[in-house]
């Protein structure tokens, strides 16, 4: 596993030698769908094609079959089109959605401030990769249906195209052909579904969770409508994420990126401006309201130790390691958690030795907020979780890792976070006592105490920019 920042730097130098920012694949902008791909390459080398694929094939194909058929019901009932009075849309992925509230229902994690303010008028437009049922409500619609086919035939012509004179390698030979029009026509295809329900109910605006995702070609043709293009925070950013550094060594902005960001606090909103010129005044803190509502103290704390998992491989190995360690250290009354991130696979065979010494495997899509105010500790690397266990009362632990991020650095610094040596002192620190709530954390990194964002206000201006 190469570190991060030399990787980071050879995938800025690829874009900048081979111009990709401005490079069109059959008339579509491709690249910023490929550049996260291509820096898990940069730094995973062969393991990369690993973390993008399920346990089994078949599973999977079968799984999005059945999300398709139950996204044409969907569709039908509650879509755009069946709704013009739903004039906000969200386009999200049901992997985002969590526990369910006062009326039973799941919501996203990331949208709960803006539901709260406009419930009426939003209609989430999502992507069901959690494999969800019918949600029986109106203000959600899956979009599978659309997605699929486009993805499906987009496959299958790539393959085509890939094997015709004159069209084999048009980036070189380390760009694979079938990938780039594999791409190139899913984005034509989901340009032309966006374009047919803008065209027939314009909304007002569009939220969009994860902007740097499949909903690109949604997103181009949302801004090229002149539709105000909001993105809701979804993670951690810092200054060199890979999804905000637009708009260097004179590459084009993309057509997909967002007019504005809604960001947890202004420290993120700091990040922003530092990855890019273009964020300078286009964002707004706008807090984090899963993580708030689980502030509350009051119960008391379990002795407990949650270690958050990524899907790098050098990042699961060295949670295994930590949480058998700690499995194996830790008096009987302690617990160990193993919470795998929400798009890791195959986690049974990946932490069988933890789970063999004693850690408990949570699921990937186990509610990380439900679990943060029940901890007396947590272990990470360089996950988010690593701040919002802060502000959550949790004493945090972060393991060695070579490319770590400005944002961790300046909390270890400041002492807030523990950075493990060696993982055999874990043990210790998690019996060590000590204070673990940290204020200005929740303020300044999940807006903790901040004015309530105006979101018809948000959209207004927006519009005006």
């Amino acid at each position: 596993m190469a570190e991060f920042s030399d990787a980071l730097a050879r995938l800025l130098a690829l874009e900048n030698h081979k111009d990709l920012w401005n490079r069109r694949i059959l008339g579509q902008e491709v690249w910023p769908q490929l550049r996260g791909r291509r820096l898990l390459r940069e730094m995973a080398g062969d393991d990369s094609t690993t973390l993008l694929l399920s346990e089994s094939v078949p599973k999977r194909t079968a799984q999005n079959l059945k999300n398709a058929l139950l996204s044409a019901k969907s569709l039908l009932s509650s879509g755009p089109m069946a709704q013009p009075g739903r004039d906000i849309w969200v386009l999200s992925w049901s992997r985002y959605r969590r526990g369910v509230d006062e009326s039973g229902q799941s919501q996203c994690l990331f949208a709960e401030n803006l539901r709260e303010q406009l419930g009426d008028r939003l209609l989430f437009l999502e992507f069901n990769n959690a494999g969800l049922p019918d949600q029986k409500r109106e203000d959600l619609v899956f979009v599978d249906l659309p997605q699929r086919l486009s993805l499906w035939a987009a496959r299958l012509g790539s393959e085509v195209l890939a094997r015709l004179p004159g069209m084999t390698s048009p980036w070189g030979e380390e760009f694979p052909s079938a990938l780039l029009y594999d791409r190139a026509l899913y984005t034509g295809m989901m340009r032309a579904v966006m374009r047919r329900w803008v065209a027939k109910c314009r909304p007002r605006a569009v939220f969009v969770v994860y902007g740097y995702g499949l909903w690109q070609p949604a997103q181009q043709v949302i801004r090229e409508a002149g539709i105000p293009l909001i993105e809701l925070q979804h993670g951690v950013i810092y200054n060199n994420h890979i999804g905000y550094s637009l708009g260097k060594t004179g590459a084009s902005l993309p057509l997909s990126a967002p007019d504005h960001v809604v960001v947890y606090g202004r420290t993120f909103g700091d990040y922003l401006e530092r990855s890019s010129e273009h964020w300078v005044g286009r964002w707004s803190v706008g807090g984090h309201p899963w993580l708030l509502r689980s502030l509350d103290d009051s119960a008391p704390r379990r002795k407990r130790v949650v270690l958050f998992s990524q899907f790098i491989p050098e990042i699961q190995h060295a949670i295994g390691e930590a949480a058998a360690l700690l499995a194996r250290d830790l008096p009987d009354d302690w617990e160990v958690l193993l919470k795998p991130h929400p798009s890791e696979v195959r986690t049974e065979s990946i932490f069988a030795t933890a789970c063999e010494a004693g850690a408990k495997l949570l699921g990937p899509g186990d509610d990380t907020y439900a679990l943060l105010p029940t901890a007396a500790a947590t272990v990470c690397v360089h996950s988010t979780v690593a701040m919002e266990a802060l502000a959550a009362g949790c004493r945090s632990a972060v393991l060695p890792w070579s490319g770590r991020p400005e944002y961790l650095s300046a909390l270890i610094d400041e002492g807030v976070i523990h950075a493990v040596t060696e993982p055999s002192e874990l043990a210790s620190w998690c019996l060590q006592q000590g204070d673990s709530v940290n204020t200005n954390v929740a303020r300044d990194l999940f807006g903790k105490g901040e004015d309530p964002l105006d979101y018809m206000d948000l959209i207004a201006r927006v519009a005006g920019q």
